[in-house]
Formats: C-alpha cells, sequence, structure tokens
C-alpha cells in the first residue's frame, strides 16, 4: 500500500481495482481518491457505508474550488439522507443552488456563520445567461439570508445582509437588537439617513446617558443632524426633569428648558404654539424658583415668601407629566432658609403645613438631622415632657446619663469623613443619636456634590 501511493496515477488506478476485488475496500478508496476518481471512491464509500474515508473525501471536495457539480450534490444527497443537514446545506450552496440550500438551512435551523453567509452570497453583476441571477433575485435572496440571520440572533450579519440588499431601515433595526452602541454609532454616522439618525438618538435614550458625556454629545449631534427639533426640545426637557429630581439643581434646570424653548422655536408641527406656551410658562416657574432661592440668600423674605406662596398655588406645580418644580422642594426651601435662622415654630409651621396641605412627606426633601431636631421640638418623635395613661398625667422620668466619649467628624483633604477625639463628658442618648445624624448627612452632601460636579461635566 505504501508503494502504491507513492506510484503514477495509472499504477494507483490498478492497483486501486486489484483491492476492490479482494475486498479491500477502504485501501482501494484512498488510492481512487488518490489518483482523482473520487467519483468512483464515493459510490464506494456511498455503497458500503464507509463513513471514515468518506470523511475525507468530502472535506476535499468541499475544499475544491474546481469540484464537479454533479460530485457535490451527491455528496450533499448523501448528507441529505443521512440526517447531517449541516454539511448537506454547506454542499447544495457550494454546488451553485443556493435557494434550495437556505430552504434547508430553514427548514431544519442550520446555524448561518460568517463563512456560510458569504457562499450564500450570489456574486454582485453575474449575467444570468452564465449562469447567474438577476439583480432583484440576488436582493430577495439578501433579504432572505438576513432575515434568518436575524432570526437566529445573528444580528451583525443580518445588518451586513440587509446592506446589500439595499434595505438600511432593517439593517438599523437588527444592529439596535445586538445592543453594540459602538457599531450602532457608526452605521449611523456613514448611513447619513435621517430616519437612521433619529432611531439612534431615540435608542441612546434608553441608556444610562445622564453620566455620560460621550453618549449626551451623540444624541444632540444626532438630532441635530436630523433636523428633529422636536425631538432635541424635548430631551432637553430630560435634561431638566433629571436636574431637578436626581439633583435638586434648578439652575441647570432652567438653563436646559431654555435650550429646549430655542430648538422648538424652529418647529413648524401642528400644534407648535400651544407646545411653545406650555413650555415658556414652565421655564417662568422654575426661574422663579431660582429667584426666590436667589432672595432668600439676599435677605429679601418677604418677597421671597410671596413668590413660593404664589409657586405652591399654581396647579402646574402638581402636574407630573410635564417637567416642573416640586412642591416639597419650594417648602424645603423656606424650611431650610428659618431652619438657619433659629426659627424652629417657623419650621414647624411649614413641616406641617408640606404634612396636611400638601400631603407630601418631609423625608425625601429635608436633611434627616434637620427633620428629627423640628420633629423633636414638635413632638412628633415622640418628644415633650409630658405623658397621658389611664387619664392621669404623668411626668417623664428623665432619662440617665453616662459617661462617655463624644467625637466629632472632620473633614480629610479628598473630602472624605474621620472620627477624631475632642472632649470627654456626660452625653444623652439624644445627643449621641444627634452627633451620628450630623455625619451621616455629611457623607450624604459629599456624595451629592460629587453627582453635581458630574452633572455640570455633562453640561459643560
Amino acid at each position: 500500500m505504501h508503494l502504491a501511493l507513492q506510484s503514477p496515477p495509472e499504477m494507483m488506478l490498478d492497483s486501486a481495482r486489484y483491492l476492490e476485488e479482494r475486498g479491500e475496500l477502504e485501501k482501494a478508496t484512498t488510492l481512487y481518491h488518490k489518483a482523482g476518481n473520487a467519483g468512483k471512491a464515493l459510490e464506494l464509500c456511498f455503497a458500503h457505508d464507509l463513513f471514515e474515508p468518506l470523511a475525507g473525501i468530502v472535506k476535499s471536495v468541499a475544499d475544491d474550488e474546481d469540484a464537479d457539480p454533479k460530485l457535490v450534490a451527491k455528496c450533499a444527497a448523501y448528507f441529505l439522507d443521512n440526517g447531517r443537514y449541516d454539511d448537506a446545506a454547506r454542499l447544495l450552496v457550494k454546488g451553485g443552488d443556493h435557494a434550495r440550500g437556505l430552504e434547508l438551512i430553514v427548514e431544519h435551523d442550520v446555524k448561518i456563520d460568517e463563512e456560510l453567509a458569504e457562499a450564500l452570497t450570489p456574486p454582485k453583476g453575474a449575467d444570468p445567461k452564465d449562469g447567474g441571477i438577476s439583480e432583484e433575485a440576488r436582493k430577495a435572496l439578501l433579504m432572505k439570508i438576513a432575515a434568518v440571520c436575524k432570526n437566529q440572533g445573528s444580528y451583525h450579519l443580518a445588518c451586513k445582509k440587509y446592506t446589500q440588499a439595499g434595505d438600511k431601515m432593517k439593517a438599523m433595526k437588527a444592529l439596535l437588537k445586538s445592543g453594540d452602541t459602538e457599531k450602532i454609532c457608526f452605521f449611523a454616522g456613514v448611513s447619513r439617513q435621517r430616519e437612521i439618525y433619529v432611531m439612534t438618538a431615540n435608542y441612546l435614550q434608553t441608556l444610562r446617558w445622564h453620566g455620560d458625556p460621550e453618549l449626551t454629545k451623540h444624541i444632540v449631534q444626532f438630532y441635530t443632524k436630523a433636523r428633529a427639533v422636536e425631538s432635541l426640545s424635548g430631551f432637553y426637557e430630560s435634561v431638566a426633569q433629571i436636574e431637578i429630581d436626581e439633583y435638586r439643581d434648578y439652575d441647570k434646570a432652567a438653563d436646559a428648558l431654555r435650550d429646549a424653548a430655542k430648538h422648538l422655536a424652529k418647529s413648524k408641527a401642528d400644534g407648535h404654539d400651544a407646545m411653545m406656551r406650555s413650555l415658556e410658562a414652565r421655564t417662568e416657574l422654575v426661574e422663579t424658583f431660582v429667584r426666590a432661592r436667589t432672595l432668600l440668600a439676599a435677605g429679601d423674605v418677604a418677597e421671597a415668601t410671596r413668590l413660593c406662596e404664589r409657586m405652591i398655588a399654581d396647579p402646574r406645580a402638581r402636574d407630573e407629566s410635564e417637567v416642573t418644580i416640586r412642591v416639597g422642594d419650594v417648602y424645603a426651601m423656606m424650611v431650610e432658609h428659618w431652619y438657619q435662622a433659629k426659627d424652629l415654630k417657623r419650621c414647624r409651621e411649614l413641616v406641617a403645613e408640606l404634612r396636611e396641605r400638601a400631603g407630601l412627606a418631609a423625608e425625601p426633601y429635608l436633611e434627616a438631622t434637620m427633620l428629627a431636631e423640628i420633629d423633636g421640638e414638635t413632638g412628633a418623635r415622640g418628644g415633650g415632657g409630658r405623658r397621658v395613661r389611664g387619664g392621669r398625667t404623668r411626668r417623664r422620668r428623665p432619662r440617665r446619663r453616662r459617661r462617655g466619649t463624644c467625637t466629632a467628624p472632620t473633614t480629610t483633604p479628598t473630602g472624605s469623613f474621620t472620627w477624631t477625639r475632642r472632649f470627654t463628658r456626660t452625653t444623652t442618648g439624644r445627643e449621641r443619636g444627634a452627633r451620628r445624624s450630623t455625619a451621616r448627612r455629611g457623607m450624604r452632601e459629599t456624595r451629592a456634590r460629587s453627582g453635581r460636579r458630574l452633572v455640570r461635566v455633562i453640561r459643560s
């Protein structure tokens, strides 16, 4: 056998026939294949189920660009009869029967990879007279390939085939399903279609854009390129809403609303005037909040109080469907002013009005330490010197004092809080609780400042 493999093709064929007559079929098959008679080798493999040499023969046929189409079809039929649909589909495609190969792929859910997708793609510009297909038939086949890839979850391949077929909208929809933000932005940039710009900007808004300056820039750029002034205005309103809800920064919110109004003014859509009036009114309300806070800082308490009462009474302040101020923030601004002025009586009145008139909880709007002190003065946290039990008035027993070490928070150069020993004296449980609340408040303020710095970076 070793000498036969090294002999000329004619001698190989003679040796193969001799071995076939003696029943040594595997050796005969190998020699037939080596001598170039792959058809005879396949006949022996099919007739006697010689799977081991068959694998090598089929691989060589599949890799041979000039393989006989009839031989390829014969291999495909054999694999199809034996349930090896993946190999059958690949051989059918190689033999030029793209339609039958794709049908087999769909019917038996054969996974399409990059190599198979390219093999399925007919050459562009081939003349039907020379065995090619028309441009319309080629596009139809590419659309089918793309649809199969999309159903299989191969979104990048689907995008590529839809693009080759000339349907960029479907290509972008497939790419959006992949969630590959970098490729989505790149494809939108080279597509130069208004609808794709809008689709991309809408997708980017579903991500955490408010923590990513690059995403924010892309959103503005795509809406601007698409000239979608209504969508761009709506995006700036979203920015304003986050500034109010997350950071309580009404100055940034007012800037964002003014940008929204600037872009909305270019709109020619139906109902533009009504939208513009609504946006201007809400912008004025936010600017009123900023002006009231400025007046409080300047000491004009009477005018600031008048503006706050006007904002609280304004029904737009309770409209949660649109960007506007939060009533709780108005109350919190006044409470913080009177708390700094040491007027706890006025603070108690405002907190009670916030809870009863506005029907809001005070905790989301006021610092815990401040609220604990105000509620302690009103007895809302169990404070007070007397209890009524069983119809008799009893004086509460004073708390037992304990000796302990009192510490106080200090700020390091990095802004974090550490504890240092200051002095030793007798402290009550309430004092210790207040100091712990002060420390927690300091840490929250540090985190809030970090958040506000991030938003300023995004806005800049």
